[in-house]
């Protein structure tokens, strides 16, 4: 059972707790906890990195440049 702070490679993860998916893009990503409900225990849902899920990945900060 893949937990938080391990690498177990590219693919969608499911919460325990909750239900919540985390999406890994990269074999070295590490797996977070939950965001939902912060539990720290996942299954191996999709195998797929394109399909949907909450990537761990931190978006950019948006600087207000592009916007109109």
């Amino acid at each position: 059972m893949p937990r938080t702070g391990e690498e177990p490679g590219p693919g969608i993860y499911t919460c325990t707790r909750c239900g919540q998916t985390v999406r890994l893009d990269d074999p070295g990503d590490r797996l977070p906890p939950c965001p939902d409900c912060r539990n720290t225990e996942f299954t191996r849902a999709v195998t797929d990195p394109a399909a949907t899920g909450v990537s761990a990945r931190i978006p950019p900060q948006q600087d207000g440049r592009n916007r109109r």
